[in-house]
């Protein structure tokens, strides 16, 4: 007999007829009616087995009538006896379709290491030790999800459909909001707040700072600043660096002591002012806690978002120059 597999995305819900890993047909709908799309499917057929993965705000006793059209109904969640040995630490938060190609991956390619890709609505990147243990992974906002956010954040960009093929360097609008947004993850800090993904300005990108960051990668380093020695059982990392900083600042360049290296944040946080970037918006890139428990509610903003308000920062640096003096510096 054959089985009825439901996989309900955040954009549309997806019926698949499969006869052991043979799939016989696929159904797709977009719309809110997801229990009367599976019954008008079904129509009045019997099978082996249901099973029913959705990443949308459902519960199994919205389909408990399904039972009645099955041997086994499956709701797949973290309650769900599964092949795999889940290291997740936060197994209720983990969406049931990376469960299922977690599962998939082990039945696919037994006894090996995996990464699994699943572009949809947002972009998951998982991976599946050899030992079959999904250790987690990573998860990014789609393609359409990032071009609704442009359009919709911007008064002149238009609203892009998926791309047949993307170009390296974007020549025109449409070509540069189809390439990727390169961005900096800080991944720990002193709060919640403070792990945060940060987009990189576009004068950062144009003194080469992927180009360092791909000669890193090839010279063997994990740490990006691998010369940087800034180690103290006293002190963070960050506070021993800063420390550092001040002195050659006053030794080297005569600064004055009322400036120091947190001014840098300072001089940040006034040029979004400067630039009309709004409190939240400012707040989310500089890791900063809002007082306003409205803000605390919904996932942030989105990393298209953050990016715009980025390019909007200008800053009186002569970048030319400072472009020679890294070009020119043989030592870190």
């Amino acid at each position: 007999m054959e089985n009825l597999l439901i996989d309900i995305g955040n954009t549309s819900v997806k019926i698949a007829l499969s006869k052991g890993t043979e799939v016989l047909e696929v159904n797709k709908y977009r719309g809110n009616d997801i229990l009367k799309f599976v019954e008008n499917f079904i129509n009045g057929r019997s099978f082996d087995v249901i099973v029913v993965s959705s990443v949308r705000d459902t519960k199994k006793g919205d389909f408990n009538q399904l039972s009645s059209s099955c041997k086994k109904f499956v709701y797949l969640d973290d309650q769900t006896k599964i092949p795999i040995i889940n290291k997740y630490s936060t197994p209720s938060t983990l969406g049931s379709d990376r469960i299922a190609a977690a599962v998939a991956a082990v039945d696919l390619f037994p006894s090996q290491n995996c990464i699994i890709f699943d572009f949809g609505t947002a972009i998951t990147i998982d991976f599946i030790s050899d030992k079959g243990e999904f250790r987690g992974g990573n998860i990014s906002v789609g393609l359409r999800t990032r071009f609704k956010s442009l359009n919709h954040f911007t008064q002149k960009l238009p609203l892009l459909d998926n791309p047949q093929n993307i170009s390296d360097i974007g020549g025109s609008t449409t070509e540069a909001i189809e390439n990727e947004i390169p961005y900096i993850r800080i991944s720990s800090g002193k709060n919640d707040n403070s792990v945060r993904d940060i987009p990189l300005h576009p004068e950062i990108i144009k003194l080469g700072f992927l180009d360092y960051i791909e000669a890193i990668k090839k010279s063997g380093h994990s740490n990006i600043w691998p010369h940087l020695t800034t180690e103290s059982k006293e002190n963070s990392k960050s506070s021993v660096f800063s420390k550092w900083f001040n002195r050659y600042i006053r030794n080297n360049l005569s600064i004055p002591e009322s400036k120091v290296f947190h001014s840098f944040r300072h001089n940040f946080v006034d040029t979004c002012r400067n630039s009309e970037i709004p409190e939240d918006l400012r707040k989310s890139i500089t890791g900063h806690i809002s007082q306003d428990v409205g803000d605390t509610y919904g996932s942030g903003f989105s990393l298209e978002t953050k990016y715009l308000a980025i390019t909007k920062l200008k800053f009186e640096v002569n970048i030319a120059a400072l472009f020679n003096l890294i070009t020119n510096t043989t030592h870190l």
